[in-house]
């Protein structure tokens, strides 16, 4: 998933929007487990300096 978010970013928008879908489902696992993967995508792009 996160090599998938990292080369396409329409994916990762989309994964966005559903996370925002299951905020408002009151579904907070399946958020942090998509909130997750966006972010270990974005950690493993750009590096901490």
């Amino acid at each position: 998933m996160v090599e998938r978010i990292k080369r396409d970013p329409a994916f990762a928008k989309a994964r966005l929007d559903e996370a925002a879908t299951h905020v408002l489902n009151g579904e907070p696992e399946t958020v942090h487990l998509i909130l997750r993967d966006l972010v270990n995508s974005t950690l493993a792009t750009h590096p901490p300096q």
